[in-house]
């Protein structure tokens, strides 16, 4: 996690939200998301999910963290991720639909 968390904070997008100790074991630090970083994530995840890409777990990643969305914002970005499929590879077929 600390080689991920090192460009976070360099960007602004986490910060130090306390430090916590359990029994014997060594403190940790919590971290919690800026404003900034907020907003990166979300529109980082946005990207994800209504762009297509040709990384194969990217949007198999973007919907695992889906939920930090609002579900009509989610509504809108698979919408607009359909079209962008259909207009590159023309209509999809819908189940039951005869093939050509």
């Amino acid at each position: 996690m600390r080689e991920h968390r090192r460009p976070a904070e360099k960007h602004g997008f986490v910060e130090v939200a306390g430090v916590q100790r359990q029994g014997n074991r060594p403190e940790r630090t919590l971290y919690g998301l800026t404003a900034e970083g907020r907003t990166e994530m979300r529109d980082w995840l946005a990207d994800m999910v209504a762009v297509p890409a040709r990384e194969y777990p990217a949007f198999e990643s973007a919907l695992s963290l889906i939920m930090a969305l609002h579900p009509d914002e989610v509504a809108e970005l698979l919408a607009e991720r359909a079209n962008t499929l259909e207009a590159h590879s023309g209509p999809a077929r819908r189940p039951g639909q005869a093939g050509r």
